[in-house]
C-alpha cells in the first residue's frame, strides 16, 4: 500500500486554497465592476490604483488610461481632502466622509456636479483611499424640472386668481363707467348745443372712454378666452400688425421684419393676434425710451409650432423683474405711464389660444419675448368660416360726438330695466325714456320678480343684469318661464362666457349683452330685439 507525501497534502491544500481566493477576488472584482457608481481606490499620494467599470463610463477613459494617474484628473477636490485626511497624525480608518459635494471633470473636460464618498483602507504597504462617486447631473436635472414646473404652476395658480379678481373689479368699475357715459350723453342731449358746459362734458365723455378701454383690457385679460378664431396664414397677420406698429413708432427707433416663405397655419384670431404684436412692440418701444433703438420682428417655425418673435435692444430686466411681468398692473414705469395691464393682456390672449410665451433679458442687453402658437392643418379649399367665441374682444364704442343711426322709436312700448346699481337703472331708464319707451326700473330682483308675477299683462321686453346679490338673472329667468313664459329676455353682464350663453340660450333668453359695449348699444339692442316681436 503507498502512502500520501504529507508535502503533497499541503501542496494541493495551498493549490485549492490559492483557486478560491482567485475566485473570491474575481467575484469581488465582477461585484465592483457592476456598481453603477464609480469606484476609485488611489494612493496615499493619489495616483491611482483601482477603477472599475462604472468610474470608466462616468469619467469616459479606460481602466488602462486611469491607473497610475493621478486623481486630480477628474476629482480634483477630492484629492485635496484626501491629502488632508493623510496628513493628520495617525488617521484612522474606515469611512472618512459620506456624501461629500464636489464638482467632477470627465476625462474632455466637462465639469458635472458629484458626490463621493470617502474611506480609509489601513494596510502594510501604507493606506489606501477609496472613493465611491456618484453623478448627480441627471438627478440635478430632474429637481430643476421638477422646481421649474413647480414655479410655473404657482404662477398659473397666481394668474388664475388675480384674473378673477381683475374680472371682479372690472365687472364693477364697468358699471360706474357705463353711468358716467351715459349720464355725459344725457346732459350732451338735454344742453343747447352752443352750451359752454358742452365742452367740459365732452372732456367727461372721452375720460369715460378711455376708462372704458381700460376695463376692456382688464377683462381681455380675466377672460383668457379666444374671440373668433379661424384657420389662416399666420404671416398676413404679422405683417399687418408691423405695418401698424410701425406708424407707431417714432422715426428714431429702427423696425426690422423678417419671415419664412412657407406660410404657417394656426387656428387664432386676427385682432387678438396683432393686439399681441402691437402690445410686445409697444413694450419694446418703451423699454428703448428716447434713445435711438431697434425692433426686430421674426415669424418661423420652432418645435413644429409657429413661433413669433419680438426682440429689442432696450434696458432689459433682471430676474426678480421677468417673474412678475404678466402679473396685471404691475410695471417699472413711473407713476402714470402705464397700466400694468399690456403683458398680462399677451399672457392671456397667448394661453387662450394653446401656445405659450417666454422670455430672454438681461438688464442692459435688451429682451427677445418668443411667442409659440400651435401649428394647423392648412385647409383645402375654401378657408374655414371663423368660429364664434363667447369672450370676442369688444369692438372700440363710437367717440361721445358720434351720431348712430337711430334705433325705431319706442311707440311706448314698456321695458322693464333691472341693475343692482342704481345709477345704471337711472341712466339707462333716461336713455330708453328718450327713446320713446316706456320704462320700468328695479334694483332688487326679488322685488322685480315678486311685481310681474302681479301684472296680468307681462311688458313687452324685459333686461336684466346677470351678476346680481341673491338672485342671478339666469336664476331670475328661469322663474319667469312658470309666470311669463313668452316675456323676451335680454340679459346683461360685464363676464360674458360661453357657458353664461349656453345656459342663457336653454333657458330661452333671446340676447346676452357684453355691458362693456356700453348703454348706447344695449339701447340699440333693445330696439332690434323689439322690432322682432309683434306689437299688440
Amino acid at each position: 500500500m503507498q502512502t500520501q507525501d504529507p508535502d503533497d497534502g499541503a501542496l494541493r491544500a495551498l493549490q485549492r486554497a490559492e483557486r478560491a481566493l482567485n475566485a473570491s477576488e474575481s467575484q469581488l472584482a465582477a461585484v465592483i465592476d457592476a456598481t453603477l457608481d464609480a469606484i476609485v481606490t488611489v494612493d496615499r499620494e493619489g495616483r491611482v490604483v483601482l477603477f472599475n467599470h462604472g468610474a470608466s463610463r462616468m469619467f469616459g477613459c479606460t481602466r488602462a488610461q486611469a491607473l497610475g494617474a493621478s486623481l486630480e484628473r477628474w476629482l480634483p477636490q477630492a484629492l485635496q481632502f484626501v491629502r488632508r485626511a493623510d496628513g493628520r497624525a495617525e488617521p484612522a480608518a474606515g469611512v472618512l466622509v459620506r456624501q461629500l459635494a464636489l464638482q467632477a471633470c470627465r476625462d474632455d473636460g466637462t465639469p458635472f456636479p458629484a458626490e463621493a464618498s470617502v474611506a480609509r483602507i489601513a494596510l502594510d504597504g501604507g493606506p489606501l483611499y477609496s472613493l465611491t462617486v456618484r453623478d448627480l447631473s441627471v438627478a440635478l436635472a430632474a429637481e430643476q424640472e421638477r422646481e421649474a414646473l413647480e414655479r410655473q404652476l404657482r404662477q398659473s395658480q397666481k394668474m388664475e386668481a388675480l384674473g378673477t379678481l381683475a374680472g371682479g373689479i372690472a365687472h364693477d368699475f364697468n358699471n360706474i363707467v357705463a353711468a358716467i357715459l351715459g349720464n355725459a350723453r344725457l346732459a350732451q342731449d338735454t344742453l343747447p348745443p352752443d352750451a359752454q358746459a358742452q365742452r367740459f362734458v365732452a372732456e367727461i365723455a372721452g375720460a369715460g372712454q378711455r376708462a372704458r378701454e381700460l376695463v376692456r383690457r382688464i377683462l381681455s385679460f380675466a377672460r383668457q378666452q379666444p374671440g373668433e378664431l379661424a384657420c389662416q396664414p399666420l404671416q398676413p397677420l404679422v405683417r399687418e400688425a408691423v405695418q401698424l406698429l410701425r406708424a407707431m413708432l417714432p422715426s428714431g427707433i429702427a423696425l426690422e421684419h423678417a419671415e419664412d416663405a412657407e406660410p404657417a397655419w394656426v387656428l387664432a384670431d386676427a385682432t387678438q393676434v396683432s393686439q399681441v404684436l402691437l402690445n410686445l412692440g409697444t413694450n419694446a418701444w418703451q423699454a428703448i425710451g428716447a434713445r435711438p433703438g431697434r425692433i426686430t420682428v421674426t415669424m418661423g417655425r420652432d418645435a413644429g409650432q409657429a413661433c413669433i418673435s419680438v426682440a429689442d435692444d432696450g434696458c432689459g430686466m433682471d430676474a426678480a423683474t421677468q417673474e412678475r411681468i404678466f402679473e396685471p398692473f404691475f410695471t417699472t414705469k413711473p407713476k402714470g405711464e402705464g397700466t400694468g395691464l399690456g403683458l398680462p393682456v399677451v399672457h392671456g390672449i397667448v394661453r387662450a389660444h394653446g401656445g405659450r410665451i417666454a422670455v430672454d433679458s438681461r438688464p442692459g442687453e435688451g429682451s427677445v419675448f418668443r411667442v409659440w402658437l400651435p401649428l394647423a392643418e392648412s385647409p383645402r379649399g375654401p378657408a374655414l368660416a371663423p368660429v364664434p367665441a363667447a369672450a370676442a374682444t369688444p369692438a372700440p364704442p363710437p367717440p361721445a360726438h358720434a351720431n348712430p343711426t337711430p334705433a325705431p322709436e319706442g311707440g311706448g312700448r314698456h321695458v322693464v330695466y333691472l341693475d343692482d346699481y342704481p345709477a345704471m337703472v337711472l341712466m339707462v331708464q333716461a336713455l330708453l325714456q328718450g327713446r320713446g319707451y316706456r320704462v320700468t326700473g328695479f334694483q332688487d330682483p326679488h322685488a322685480a320678480l315678486d311685481w310681474l308675477r302681479a301684472q296680468p299683462q307681462p311688458p313687452d321686453l324685459l333686461v336684466s343684469d346677470h351678476n346680481m346679490p341673491g338672485c342671478s338673472g339666469l336664476e331670475l329667468a328661469a322663474q319667469l318661464r312658470a309666470v311669463h313664459p313668452a316675456l323676451p329676455v335680454i340679459l346683461a353682464s360685464g363676464y360674458v362666457t360661453d357657458a353664461l350663453r349656453a345656459e342663457a340660450r336653454a333657458l330661452g333668453v333671446r340676447h346676452v349683452f357684453d355691458k362693456p359695449r356700453g348703454a348706447e348699444e344695449l339701447v340699440e339692442l333693445v330696439g332690434r330685439t323689439l322690432e322682432e316681436i309683434p306689437h299688440a
